[in-house]
């Protein structure tokens, strides 16, 4: 688990390691949902399978 500081203007700034793991770059977006007492964040990611 890791902890981020929000700056300014509430922007969080992912982890690298994270990043490269998921390959999030520049433009994906990224989905919020409220459950329970946390928020669970998603990448939404543009796959194509039809290779």
């Amino acid at each position: 688990m890791e902890t981020i500081l929000v700056k300014s203007r509430n922007m969080l700034a992912l982890p690298p390691q994270l990043s490269r793991k998921y390959g999030i770059q520049r433009g994906v977006k990224i989905l919020f949902a409220e459950e329970n007492d946390h928020i669970k964040m998603s990448a939404k990611l543009n796959l194509d399978y039809s290779n």
